[in-house]
């Protein structure tokens, strides 16, 4: 896989909120591109999901030196992919 994740507990492990933990990853580790992927809960409320949806909508059409660029997203939970 290109994409190396961070665990839980390691220098990489950027920290968790109510709905999601972030982890430092590494795109194409020849480039050393680094980049921070958002795991959601699997339980998120169908309301939270949706205003997850949203908010990747919009991002992936931000540019500004003060917003993350989104470079990819998977909404469905592992199990259902």
């Amino acid at each position: 896989s290109c994409l190396g994740i961070e665990e839980e507990g390691s220098p990489g492990y950027l920290g968790e909120g109510a709905g999601a933990c972030v982890r430092l990853a590494y795109l194409c580790a020849q480039e050393d591109i680094q980049v921070a992927v958002k795991e959601f809960r699997p339980d998120l409320s169908e309301t939270h999901q949706r205003d997850i949806r949203s908010e990747v909508g919009l991002l992936t059409l931000l540019r500004h030196q003060n917003v993350v660029r989104v470079l990819g997203a998977n909404l469905q939970h592992p199990a259902h992919s």
